[in-house]
């Protein structure tokens, strides 16, 4: 059996503890629970992001409860999102220098 996670118990952890990734601990994402905490929040872009968000994060989670995934494909998924979000971040910071080293010039 399987506890649904809530999309209001998601945000009332991710407005004051977001930054700390304490509703990523809450949606079973450990990986970005800990990253968010030692960077916190991914310096506030993650957090925000998951503002806007977090109603899609709480579904997936509750999607992949009910479905009775084991912990390892959940990690194993989680991961994969992982890397596609630090590709975009990457993407994103490279967009960022640029700008920045065009209004330099």
């Amino acid at each position: 059996m399987y506890t649904e996670r809530s999309v209001w118990v998601a945000y009332l952890m991710a407005i004051p503890f977001g930054v700390l990734g304490f509703h990523k601990f809450y949606l079973r994402q450990p990986v970005w629970g800990c990253i968010y905490l030692f960077t916190v929040g991914l310096l506030g872009l993650g957090w925000l992001y998951d503002l806007f968000t977090l109603p899609a994060q709480v579904e997936r989670c509750n999607r992949k409860l009910e479905s009775g995934d084991d912990f390892t494909e959940l990690l194993e998924d989680e991961i994969e999102e992982l890397e596609e979000e630090i590709m975009e971040l990457e993407d994103e910071i490279h967009d960022l220098k640029s700008k920045q080293m065009a209004q330099q010039e």
